[in-house]
């Protein structure tokens, strides 16, 4: 590991400062890690402390940028200067950094960006309109025990080639029926903890989820599954539907490719005896903390 810490005299008080290390450390060859940033209002400028860096590397070879685990930042506003100081950006975490806004330009130029973690933000409540209209390459989508209220039919619209998003343990107050239009490529998806509501589930709501392999729909005290709610999802491989108030489970339908089941902690003591006929290569049903059922496995 080859690192720079990179010290400066103390901010002013009309601007806000952003303090970095560089390292060659990660998957995308040169990184920025946060070491300090305070940036808690839009009214004062705020200003990159990265006047060197390693031999050999400059602002366009940052390809990563995140905050330092061991320390307390605080990036309350996400904007357009921000995210395009290093114009090279595959992959930008914010986690954990007190987010609260992001600006509806921020991502104006973002045609590199492939992952985008946002999680573990509660005091984010709103997705701005168009945020990611431009964000054609992004694969990967944290926005886990954010704060957000409500999602739009157009928001993840343009994402065609997202691979993998989570939203476990945001309360949503509404889920519009087509916030996942166009992901025709998500292969993962969290909604655990979301507590959505069972009229939200609905065929036409996973309808372009042609891709998904790994359903996440956990602990949501959901008490019946819809029918036909599945039928779309031939690629799904592992349904996850554990901490729910399931009582009983009739035919989810043709899930030809599922291999996994968890339905650990509902109120199971009904199962249909023609459930499984629908689930030819499931492998692992698990149903341990139940009323009367017990965990076994299903071997073909």
């Amino acid at each position: 590991i080859i690192s720079l810490v990179i010290y400066t005299s103390k901010a002013q008080q009309n601007e806000q400062i952003v303090r970095c290390y560089f390292a060659t450390v990660t998957f995308y060859n040169y990184s920025c890690f946060v070491q300090e940033a305070v940036i808690v209002t839009e009214d004062l400028p705020f200003r990159f402390i990265n006047e060197e860096h390693l031999p050999g590397f400059n602002d366009s070879d940052v390809g990563h940028l995140s905050p330092n685990p061991h320390h307390q930042i605080f990036i309350h506003v996400l904007s357009k200067e921000f995210v395009q100081h290093f114009g090279g950006l595959r992959s930008l975490d914010i986690s954990r950094t007190s987010l609260r806004r992001i600006h509806a330009d921020a991502f104006e130029r973002c045609e590199l960006l492939e992952v985008f973690l946002a999680g573990s933000n509660p005091d984010l409540t709103v997705l701005p309109p168009g945020l990611f209209d431009n964000c054609h390459n992004l694969e990967t989508l944290f926005l886990q025990y954010t704060g957000l209220k409500v999602l739009r039919a157009e928001t993840f619209q343009s994402l065609v080639n997202l691979d993998y998003l989570t939203l476990q343990w945001t309360r949503f107050e509404e889920i519009a029926s087509g916030a996942f239009r166009n992901l025709t490529r998500l292969r993962h998806l969290d909604l655990s903890g979301t507590l959505i509501d069972v009229r939200v589930l609905k065929p036409e709501w996973l309808v372009d989820l042609v891709s998904l392999e790994d359903l996440g729909l956990s602990s949501n005290f959901l008490p019946i599954i819809p029918a036909g709610i599945f039928d779309n999802l031939q690629k799904l491989r592992i349904l996850r539907l554990a901490g729910n108030n399931l009582n009983r489970l009739d035919t989810f339908g043709q899930l030809p490719s599922l291999t996994r089941m968890d339905m650990r902690s509902n109120r199971l003591n009904a199962i249909e005896p023609d459930f499984f006929t629908s689930l030819p290569v499931l492998h692992e049903f698990d149903s341990n903390l139940n009323n009367d059922c017990i965990n076994f496995r299903v071997l073909n």
